[in-house]
This record gives C-alpha cells, sequence and structure tokens, in this order.
C-alpha cells in the first residue's frame, strides 16, 4: 500500500508539471502573438508619417495664402486720399507719394503691399522733400492710403505799400512778385484854395487820408496764402530781393500767430500792419474788429488771453479792437 501511495504521488505530480508547462508555453506564444500584431515600433512610424504630412500641408496653405496676399492687386494701395494741402501741388504730392511707394521691398516684394508697406518710412520721406510741420498717414485695408497734412510755414508775403514780395523765415526778400494795386489805397482829399504871387485864386486837391487795405482775396489767388505783413516803417525807399526787412524774431512770431489763428479758433484772419520798432503788431480780421498784439511777449499765452476773452467776456459782434500788448492784461473795445 504505501508503495501504491507513493506512485501515485508521483503520477499526480508530473501530470501538475505537464499542465503547468503546457499553460506557460501557452501563455509565452500569446505573448509573442501580441508583440508581432502590435508593434509599437511600426505604430509610431505610422504617427510619425502622418504629423509630416499635415505639416506640410499646413505650410503650402499658408505660403500659398502669404503669397496671394503679397501679390495680388486686391491689396496693393491703389487710392490715395490727401487731406490739408494749402500751398504744396495736390499733383506733384500725389507723384511723389507714388514714387516712394511703387517700388520694391526685400528685392522682389511690391512695395506698396498693404502689409508690408512701411508708413514710418515714407512719413520720413515726405516730411524731407516737402515743408510739412506735421503728417499722419493711415493705412485702410485693403488698398487705401490716407495722408493728413499740416503744413509748415516758410513763406511770409511783405507788403510795403508799393510791392508785394516773398521773405523767407528770416525776414529776407526772396522775389519781388506782384504791384500794389491803385484800388488797394483809400485815398481821402479835400479841395484847398490858396491865391499865388499875382492874386489868383488856386485851387487843388490836397490829401488828407491815405489808408492802404491789401485785396486779400486777390494776394491768396495769385501769390498764395502766407502770412500777410503790411510794413508802415518804410525804413528804405525800395525793396530789393536780398534785402532784410523783418528780424528772423519778427518772422518766427508772426507765422506763430498766423498757424494758432487760422487752425485754433475761428477767427477769419486778415493781415498784419507793423507800425513802429517797438515790437507792437496790429491783426487785422475779415470780421472789422482787429488785434493789438506785442511780439516781445509769449504768443502762445496772449492767443490763450485771447480766446478766453472772446468765449467768456467779449461779444465779437460788438467789439471794434483787443488789446493784448500789455502782459496778464487784456482790454478791448
Amino acid at each position: 500500500m504505501p508503495r501504491e501511495k507513493n506512485n501515485l504521488s508521483k503520477k499526480i505530480k508530473r501530470r501538475v508539471k505537464k499542465t503547468s508547462n503546457f499553460l506557460f508555453s501557452q501563455q509565452q506564444s500569446h505573448r509573442l502573438k501580441s508583440n508581432i500584431s502590435h508593434n509599437p515600433w511600426k505604430k509610431k512610424e505610422v504617427v510619425d508619417t502622418k504629423d509630416k504630412i499635415k505639416i506640410i500641408l499646413i505650410f503650402l496653405c499658408f505660403f500659398i495664402t502669404f503669397s496671394l496676399i503679397l501679390f495680388h492687386p486686391a491689396f496693393q494701395i491703389k487710392k490715395i486720399k490727401i487731406n490739408g494741402l494749402q500751398r504744396i501741388e495736390e499733383q506733384e504730392f500725389l507723384e511723389a507719394t507714388k514714387g516712394i511707394i511703387n517700388g520694391k521691398k526685400f528685392i522682389f516684394f511690391p512695395a506698396n503691399n498693404y502689409i508690408i508697406m512701411d508708413i514710418n518710412e515714407l512719413n520720413e520721406i515726405l516730411k524731407n522733400k516737402f515743408p510739412i510741420e506735421k503728417i499722419i498717414i493711415k493705412k485702410q485695408f485693403p488698398n487705401n492710403l490716407e495722408i493728413n497734412i499740416q503744413e509748415k510755414i516758410s513763406t511770409i508775403i511783405y507788403d510795403d505799400g508799393e510791392f508785394y514780395s516773398y521773405l523767407d523765415t528770416r525776414g529776407k526778400i526772396v522775389q519781388n512778385v506782384q504791384k500794389v494795386l491803385d484800388y488797394e489805397w483809400n485815398i481821402k482829399t479835400e479841395t484847398v484854395t490858396s491865391t499865388d504871387s499875382d492874386g489868383q485864386i488856386v485851387t487843388e486837391e490836397k490829401i488828407v487820408e491815405k489808408t492802404h487795405r491789401p485785396d486779400l482775396d486777390n494776394i491768396i489767388k495769385n501769390i498764395g496764402d502766407y502770412p500777410i505783413v503790411f510794413d508802415k516803417r518804410k525804413k528804405q525807399e525800395n525793396t530789393t530781393e536780398g534785402q532784410d526787412v523783418l528780424s528772423t524774431d519778427e518772422s518766427q512770431k508772426i507765422i506763430e500767430w498766423f498757424n494758432l489763428i487760422n487752425k485754433n479758433s475761428e477767427i477769419l484772419l486778415g493781415y498784419f500792419i507793423l507800425n513802429d520798432d517797438s515790437g507792437e503788431v496790429t491783426i487785422k480780421t475779415r470780421e472789422g474788429w482787429y488785434i493789438i498784439s506785442n511780439l516781445t511777449y509769449d504768443i502762445e499765452t496772449q492767443f490763450q488771453e485771447l480766446i478766453f476773452a472772446l468765449d467768456n467776456k467779449i461779444d465779437k459782434d460788438k467789439i471794434n479792437y483787443v488789446d493784448l500788448r500789455f502782459f496778464g492784461k487784456i482790454y478791448w473795445q
């Protein structure tokens, strides 16, 4: 009996071992098949290829779109709107602008393209080419350009009662332009009688008053819209080209008054009158009243005092003049 039990135990152990080996071999076989059918390296290789194709397609779409925007005529500046020109000839300014933007950028890109056109560069070139105080350039999608200009005053019209002349900003005569016309002088006379040496009564017309009133509309039309200065001081009999008739400070202060009134008020400016060498200037308006200023004082301060008085204290329709000659004080009638 013990021997039979022993044999049975050995048989059971052998059976268990065979079963265990069989199950282990099946498990290994399953793992091997799984590794073959689900190769992680092969999957990764497929994924990488798809990503590369996607990247190439995205790049091609971007390149085509970018090229279309850069080279298509619809995105090239076609219309240029210019505001603020008064003295600069518009066609000349327009042609200069087109000449600047109708070139090439980076060898072959069109410089007038909406995206790559350099506004700052255009701004600087135009300011160097023309007398411009301030310029604002705006691009309007997809192909419009708007240029707003504030011109720099570089000329004064000098009136000595006989000729109108161009002055530069230093007060030097550049060119005699036009003769003062007879109707621009208002002459009042009176009849005077006297007796000559023979006892005969002699009648003659004597000039009592002679007033000069420049024809502003004619001057602006034929000469230009610049500050007009009537100089009553008559320092020299005849004015000639190259002659200094105003000081640089007088010229600059008159230009400053011209800009402040025209650009920052509703006053209809006429012309300036220099009466003497004290620095006093009379500023005639087209509305019939006038301003008395002192060119030796700060012009901006005088202008602000004038505007404050007109807005808060003075009825423009009922005044004769406003006197700003006394610093910190203002008088009117």
